[in-house]
């Protein structure tokens, strides 16, 4: 029984390898961002048909004690969450991120049972069910992202992301235009305009950034997600001076020594001078993965108080495989 099971799950572990092998050895060399593709490759098919037969096993009672190691485990769990429920989506208004965690047993061989990941992973569908249900409006699940936040000697925890999209009624144009004079962050909303609390500059450079990013049909999904981890001004130095007045970063940043707090204004020139600084910043090669395309770019406020005040924009770009499923995704 145990030489069974040890074969068994070296066929599994060899399966695992051989996706990562196609996933990686065409563009191992590159650093430039990967072309969406609008139809499934054989690569494509092979991915499908390798998620859809880990959802098989985890279920069977057949295999209830076969292992999986823990890099398979992540693998096949955000591959296969996101083929299932999750399509690339550049019609963001607001992008909403949520975090929750489940913790594995783990063997004596530091391998994970198939009967105890099939536990863990329903537990996540039903937490991912209740993310995508408390969005109100009109709403698309982007991607999940799953990754080990500890391991211990008997328990792994697993972390998950999940990426929702408000859709937001689409503008005319998704270049700042004369009437988009937003505040720089906390929600103010439009500098000339009211209706507009809860958004602000981060809001909408956000939303439009993803806007340019090419997902032509509803049918692509990523695997292989990391993200560049939050991405401050002064790491992104402008190599000239600020057009506005501002700090000299390709992030907005302003400060003083002098009170009271001043909410800048973005004037739409300003607007579209940090949106095309937010595109640059994520094909720069020290955040670009090898392989990889932008799935997601978020801007968000922060500020800084100690005698001084300091507003600024922080930015993380997730990153992932591009993929296009083979069937229509599942309802959460």
């Amino acid at each position: 029984m145990n030489t069974m099971r040890t074969i068994k799950s070296i066929i599994l572990f060899f399966n695992f390898v051989s996706l990562i092998i196609i996933l990686v050895g065409c563009n191992k060399e590159s650093n430039q961002p990967v072309q969406l593709y609008q139809s499934p490759t054989a690569s494509d098919y092979k991915i499908h048909r390798a998620i859809e037969t880990f959802k098989a096993d985890i279920k069977s009672i057949l295999k209830v004690s076969e292992e999986i190691s823990i890099d398979s485990l992540v693998w096949y769990m955000e591959a296969s969450l996101n083929e299932t429920y999750a399509r690339s989506d550049n019609n963001i208004e607001q992008l909403l991120i949520d975090s929750s965690f489940v913790e594995i047993s783990m063997t004596n061989n530091h391998t994970v049972l198939l009967s105890d990941l099939n536990v863990a992973y329903n537990t996540l569908i039903d937490t991912l069910s209740g993310h995508y249900h408390s969005v109100s409006g009109d709403k698309s699940l982007l991607m999940v992202d799953i990754s080990i936040l500890l391991i211990t000697d008997h328990n792994i925890t697993v972390r998950m992301k999940d990426y929702i999209a408000n859709r937001p009624v689409p503008p005319n144009s998704w270049t700042f235009g004369a009437s988009d004079h937003w505040y720089w962050g906390l929600g103010l909303g439009k500098c000339t305009e009211t209706g507009f609390q809860g958004l602000d500059a981060t809001t909408q450079i956000t939303a439009y950034a993803n806007n340019s990013l090419p997902f032509g049909g509803s049918m692509q999904y990523f695997i292989n997600i990391s993200n560049s981890g939050v991405i401050f001004p002064w790491e992104v130095e402008a190599s000239s001076p600020n057009p506005f007045g501002y700090v000299s970063t390709l992030l907005y940043f302003n400060s003083s020594d002098f009170l009271p707090e001043t909410d800048d204004c973005l004037e739409p020139a300003a607007m579209n001078y940090y949106l095309s600084n937010l595109k640059q910043i994520a094909l720069m090669p020290q955040y670009l993965p090898n392989s990889k395309s932008v799935a997601s770019y978020l801007c968000q406020f922060d500020l800084l108080t100690n005698g001084y005040w300091g507003h600024f924009h922080k930015a993380t770009i997730t990153y992932g495989h591009p993929t296009v499923a083979i069937e229509p995704p599942e309802e959460l």
